[in-house]
């Protein structure tokens, strides 16, 4: 039986035509270029990595920042604009990507297994985000091969996780970013007088946070109801939401504005709303600020050209900072490899003096202020700074 089977096999595979054949040769061909069996090759044969070069010694007067580039899969360590140290890296596979966007240290731990992949070591992990990204040693085959981590080689892996990280800035781009330094005379600056019981006494560690960003969808419509119930078309109560009152109250301003009646709160219809009113009382920026991975308090301020994008910036407060007329900073911007376009982003927004003096009386070292379209995200929480992120990837 099993001869018999063998022969039917070989007269099956000896009897199809030369069409089909050549079909399944292009088929085979087709599999062989897949991504899929190009990264099995890609495993099987690791491309060669460049050496780590050691991390010098920072200064502790200057800020400590970690920069990484995807696209060159490489991540530097400054000090300053002094950049101190130098690794190859690993970052998310295909379907895995690592996040890009403004992380902190949140927390550190000298060896951890995974919670997500079992049986994944992370041999001085520090950790980014609560989801599950973070820094730590493991295998670089010189390509992107990670669950979404960045992995380093474990010698230099130790020496970053030695240098005092926490509550200093990692930046994750695609192409690599330096440190610019800034001054400016509108800059925020540490408080040099305070009036007498004017404000709560705070320690100035750790560091303040302040996230600069635009209006985005709740915020738009709380101030839209405003505007809509300010002009008598009933909105109801305002919450941020667009309900059948709302719904019905948009759809009723578009009638009268000439725009087509369809009760969305699109960008055309917003603009609309708030020149009918006076863009001075509804403010298209927000401020938010936080210390010691706490909320302390977050208010709308006015932002030139809203209608155009801000960017991703990153300025940090150095413990240096030169004169105090005209504060120095320095400026990361992601999608600029050098140049002054965070202090540009800064200089848009209008913030009052009352709250200018609240920031500058908490400002202290390290202090930080992040710049970025995307608003409040999600991974901004309990336990964290501001994470700002400008690529996430499921």
């Amino acid at each position: 039986m099993r001869k018999r089977t063998g022969i039917s096999r070989r007269r099956l595979i000896s009897g199809v035509s030369a069409s089909a054949c050549l079909f399944l040769s292009s088929g085979a061909a087709s599999a062989a270029n897949s991504p899929s069996h190009r990264r099995r090759l890609l495993a099987a044969n690791p491309k060669p990595v460049p050496p780590f070069t050691p991390i010098r010694t920072p200064s502790t007067a200057e800020t400590l920042q970690v920069l990484i580039s995807i696209k060159q899969q490489s991540l530097q360590v400054f000090s300053g604009q002094r950049q101190i140290g130098f690794s190859p890296i690993s970052s998310g596979k295909p379907g895995k990507e690592t996040p890009h966007g403004i992380f902190s240290v949140l927390r550190k731990h000298k060896f951890r297994w995974s919670n997500l992949y079992v049986r994944e070591p992370m041999p001085f992990m520090q950790r980014l985000t609560w989801s599950g990204i973070a820094l730590h040693a493991g295998e670089l085959p010189g390509f992107p091969a990670s669950h979404g981590c960045v992995r380093m080689p474990d010698e230099f892996a130790k020496q970053l996780f030695d240098l005092e990280t926490s509550d200093r800035h990692v930046i994750i781009a695609d192409t690599p970013a330096k440190p610019v330094s800034v001054a400016h005379a509108g800059l925020l600056k540490p408080a040099s007088v305070v009036e007498t019981g004017k404000y709560a006494t705070i320690d100035p560690k750790p560091p303040l946070r302040v996230l600069l960003t635009r209006l985005t969808g709740r915020e738009k419509t709380l101030n839209a109801q405003k505007i809509l119930n300010k002009l008598g078309f009933e909105a109801g109560k305002p919450d941020g939401y667009v309900g059948r009152r709302t719904w019905r109250a948009i759809h009723n301003f578009q009638k009268s504005a000439g725009l087509p009646p369809n009760g969305v709160l699109n960008d055309v219809t917003y603009h609309a709303l708030r020149s009918s009113n006076g863009a001075e009382d509804y403010p298209e920026g927000h401020l938010y600020v936080r210390q010691g991975y706490k909320p302390v308090f977050d208010v709308a301020i006015p932002l030139k050209d809203a209608e155009q994008p801000l960017g991703t910036h990153l300025l940090t407060f150095p413990e240096e900072h030169g004169d105090r007329d005209k504060p120095q900073w320095l400026s990361v911007s992601l999608e600029h490899e050098m140049s002054q376009a965070g202090l540009d982003a800064f200089l848009r927004f209008a913030i009052p003096d009352d709250v200018r003096h609240r920031i500058e009386y908490r400002l202290g070292p390290h202090s930080s202020m992040a710049i970025s379209d995307t608003g409040l995200g999600p991974e901004t929480g309990k336990g964290t700074d501001f994470i700002v992120v400008t690529k996430h990837y499921s």
